[in-house]
């Protein structure tokens, strides 16, 4: 693998589309996109699921540990759970969809957590294909 393939399989550009009522484009990547999972997220009988999972961060425990850097750490450090999940998912013969539009305070408290200490990061449903 040539050092071109490993950029663009890791975040290269695969299309494109024309933005509506503006001018530009609309560029489309190797990674998933939480937006058009989303849209599609309508599609997904959560009561079918086999398994819903929260992910959940909790601040003060990495900032403690590696100051405002901390921050940057527990955003990568979601991405990489749910990477993981999802690969496992589709190794296991099983579908997987990050939900990035959800409301915070109410999953938050279905959790049984407080929000400002620790939040809800990111949820992934998984079933079915």
């Amino acid at each position: 693998m040539t050092k071109t393939q490993l950029l663009y399989y890791g975040y290269g550009i695969t299309g494109k589309s024309d933005l509506k009522r503006q001018d530009g484009y609309w560029y489309f990547r190797t990674v998933p996109n939480i937006l058009k999972k989303n849209l599609a997220a309508d599609n997904i009988q959560l009561e079918d699921s086999s398994c819903i999972v929260f992910i959940t961060s909790v601040f003060l425990r990495t900032m403690l540990k590696y100051g405002e850097r901390g921050y940057r750490f527990i955003l990568q450090e979601i991405g990489f759970v749910g990477q993981n999940i999802s690969l496992v998912s589709e190794a296991l013969g099983l579908s997987s969809c990050m939900l990035g539009g959800f409301l915070d305070d109410e999953i938050n408290s279905f959790l049984e957590i407080d929000g400002p200490s620790e939040t809800i990061q990111n949820i992934i449903v998984i079933g079915h294909k």
